[in-house]
């Protein structure tokens, strides 16, 4: 859905734990079949729209070009800036974010609400299946406005939130749905029939201002395809990399005949590559420009570029962020999100090597969940016995970094004893710097480790988890399965206790 609305996930309420004992009995009083021929009316009207691949192309409420896939509860929504796209798949249960190569990561946490939207928009709710598959109905008493009669239905699909519903006793169509605090109405309006017979809206309102508004709606014959982002090919069994720099996953790649630095980095969200490198491939931006964001910010371009091979692995061609100051730090390609979402990539510090290998169903010995928020892992641990959510970046090289707000809240984590400067994509920061007494992930309690707190606050997580840290493991990034693996370098003697799981 459009950022307006965000597609967030929505608190229970104390008035929905009350519904939820009553949603098997009609509020209004009238006998089931009654509320079966209402849903049998507005299954008829509109066509069941959850029987078809439905196709839309409009602008949501920001003025983005939107296109939009439905099929049953599931659903692609990509929101475009020219030829740049990024947007959200539900799969019917879950939620994820797509990126510019269309690289779908889950979001952490279910999506009740999502859920609950498509299975209203597309008229699931009307089908007998909706209720033997543990979905529940109560009709409520009806409103009327403007001399209409309006009937009222509460819906919660199994796994969703509970929503009203309103239908048009003269259509049989859905008027509107609104979540049972109030704090979000949707209207549908200017309803209109497509091929396939079915009936749907091309304007839609949320808590009246525009969500979506369609200049093009159809049946499809194929069927809906998810987001599948960058698919990775293998060359048989590889001996993986060697990484070109102490403690930092920087190895040799191949693009477009060129060999060159690349990084691995798991704070990326996609692609991108030097403009020294953009240059020598002779590669020309689109028009469209992107904004980056690390230390700083700005705005660059973005470029369409041949396939890469890294450690036998064989990536298409891809879109690239062009980031202006990265060949001086020593790389001319990131690889992030795009790189880790369909294979097994292992870090390992110790031996100086990275891997990548086909996404298999391994037994790790200590594994992590993860969750991802804008593509980026973040896992929970514990700094000095205060839970912590931070995230893997192995495009920083410090220990541990808290961000400055998180820091200012926690001040009895360190002491400061120093500071430093550190550098990344659009410039600079300051960083104070001290030592915390212990720290504990995966089952390991690691002692006396480096921790600072950067000047800026947190985007995303309470800080971030670098190179400086992980040194002490090989690391295994399973972005397929949402976990991450830590097994302890030999004899580091920092490493003080392994806790049983």
């Amino acid at each position: 859905m459009s950022s307006n609305f965000k597609l967030v996930r929505f608190a229970a309420i104390a008035s929905l734990i009350c519904l939820l004992s009553t949603l098997s009995i009609p509020a209004s009083g009238a006998p089931p079949s009654t509320l079966d021929d209402l849903l049998t009316q507005a299954n008829l009207a509109s066509g069941a729209p959850f029987k078809h691949h439905v196709r839309s192309h409009g602008v949501d409420g920001a003025g983005r070009s939107v296109f939009l896939d439905e099929e049953g509860v599931a659903s692609v929504r990509r929101r475009c800036n020219r030829a740049l796209c990024f947007g959200l798949y539900l799969d019917g249960a879950r939620l994820y974010n797509t990126n510019f190569n269309d690289t779908p990561l889950p979001v952490s946490g279910s999506a009740p609400m999502e859920r609950t939207y498509q299975t209203i928009v597309s008229y699931a709710f009307t089908d007998p299946s909706f209720r033997r598959g543990g979905g529940r109905l109560a009709e409520r008493d009806p409103l009327t406005a403007g001399g209409r009669i309006f009937r009222r239905i509460t819906v919660l699909p199994r796994g969703g939130s509970a929503m009203d519903v309103s239908i048009d006793e003269a259509t049989s169509l859905i008027a509107s749905a609104s979540s049972i605090d109030g704090t979000y109405r949707f209207v549908f309006g200017d309803q209109r029939p497509i091929s396939g017979g079915l009936t749907v809206p091309f304007a839609i309102d949320l808590n009246g201002k525009p969500f979506d508004r369609f200049d093009a709606r159809e049946e499809s014959a194929d069927r809906l395809e998810p987001p599948a982002g960058l698919l990775p090919q293998f060359a048989g069994a590889s001996g993986g990399a060697d990484m070109l720099k102490k403690d930092r996953p920087i190895v040799a790649c191949t693009i477009g005949g060129i060999t060159v630095p690349c990084l691995l980095d798991t704070g990326n969200s996609g692609m991108a590559m030097s403009l020294e490198l953009a240059e020598a491939l002779r590669l020309e931006p689109m028009e469209t420009a992107a904004e980056v964001r690390g230390v700083g910010s700005y705005l660059t371009g973005v470029t369409k570029a041949p396939p890469i091979t890294i450690a036998g692995c064989t990536l298409p061609s891809a879109l690239y962020t062009i980031l202006h100051d990265i060949h001086g730090y020593g790389y001319d390609v990131v690889l992030g999100a795009d790189a880790f979402a369909h294979a097994r990539v292992t870090i390992d510090y110790p031996k100086k090597r990275v891997t990548v290998a086909p996404s298999t169903d391994v037994a790790d010995p200590h594994p992590l969940a993860v969750a991802f928020e804008s593509f980026i892992p973040i896992v929970d641990m514990e700094l000095a016995d205060v839970d912590v959510r931070l995230m893997i970046d192995t495009g920083d090289d410090s220990g541990i970094n808290l961000a400055d707000d998180y820091y200012a809240q926690h001040r009895t984590l360190f002491k400061p004893t120093g500071k430093s400067r550190i550098g990344g994509a659009g410039g600079t920061a300051e960083q104070i710097t001290g030592e915390i007494p212990s720290v504990r992930i995966a089952g390991f309690t690691l002692e006396h480790q480096k921790i600072g707190a950067q000047k800026q606050t947190a985007r995303i997580a309470d800080g971030h988890l670098g190179n400086g840290f992980l040194a002490h493991f090989a690391v295994v990034f399973d972005y397929a399965r949402a976990r991450v693996a830590f097994e302890p370098r030999s004899g580091d003697a920092s490493i003080k206790t392994e806790l049983s799981h």
